[in-house]
């Protein structure tokens, strides 16, 4: 079951994408201010992250950067107005896709399982297989012999 973050202010788009992401089989953590979602990444990335352009304590563009640098999760910005400069800045800074409200979450649903399933091929490619275990995703890298757990080396015997 793929872990799933959503980043938004506007708590009833949060509430509706949740409601409908866990229907679909996912689970979903919300979050409605950048604060909190700091927070939480700095011991635990999804597998994916909905974040909106914009939060009243700061800029998700911005701190879509930030991500970007440390992990190459698929990343998908909910937009407001969709205007082509948005977009652009979006792709740019790193976001994988870009999608406008009002949007339809069978549409989503299906944005957030192609991401998944060419990330899982990706990691795969490379020798990395991942296992999400409750909360915690336990990897292991087959080329190196390393263990991860939430994306932390953890030290284990041959």
């Amino acid at each position: 079951m793929s872990r799933i973050f959503i980043a938004d202010s506007d708590q009833k788009f949060v509430s509706l994408s949740s409601s409908y992401l866990t229907l679909s089989g996912y689970t979903v953590s919300e979050f409605s201010d950048l604060s909190s979602l700091k927070d939480t990444l700095r011991s635990f990335f999804p597998d994916l992250l909905l974040i909106a352009r914009s939060f009243p304590d700061g800029d998700g563009l911005m701190f879509l950067k930030q991500i970007r640098a440390k992990n190459p999760m698929p990343i998908i910005v909910i937009g407001q107005d969709g205007s082509e400069s948005e977009r652009i800045l979006a792709f740019e800074l790193g976001c994988d896709d870009y999608v406008v409200k009002p949007l339809s979450f069978k549409e989503l649903s299906l944005r957030i399982n192609a991401h998944l399933r060419r990330m899982v091929k990706s990691e795969i490619r490379q020798g990395v297989v991942s296992w999400v275990l409750g909360k915690e995703t336990l990897s292991l890298d087959i080329a190196s012999h390393e263990v991860f757990l939430n994306s932390k080396p953890i030290k284990v015997t041959n």
